[in-house]
């Protein structure tokens, strides 16, 4: 027997995190600040390559490369507190306010 399972469930540590991390688009908040971090750069690089025809780094005369075409998907991943939140959200900010500016033209 170890020393939680003597002890009142009541003292036992309580996990503060959801069992399950999920943003929702609605959960957006208008005041969010960003330091451009280079994993936010290369994340909004990538996402404009897509959004103009191609994907960052693909080479068009490979035939195995992705293009725009063919989709795409961005896994953001690691540990709670590392900011993958904070970086989809930015990443949705980024691409609203990049396709404002494409209707505003």
């Amino acid at each position: 027997m170890n020393r939680s399972e003597n002890q009142p469930a009541s003292r036992l540590p309580v996990n503060p995190f959801p069992p399950a991390a999920v943003i929702g688009v609605s959960d957006r908040d208008p005041d969010l600040v960003t330091i451009e971090t280079p994993a936010i750069r290369r994340l909004r690089e990538q996402v404009d390559a897509y959004l103009n025809g191609g994907v960052a780094g693909a080479d068009p005369d490979d035939p195995g490369a992705a293009l725009a075409d063919t989709g795409a998907a961005i896994v953001i991943a690691g540990d709670y507190g590392s900011g993958k939140t904070h970086m989809a959200m930015d990443l949705l900010d980024h691409i609203t306010r990049d396709a404002r500016a494409r209707l505003a033209v």
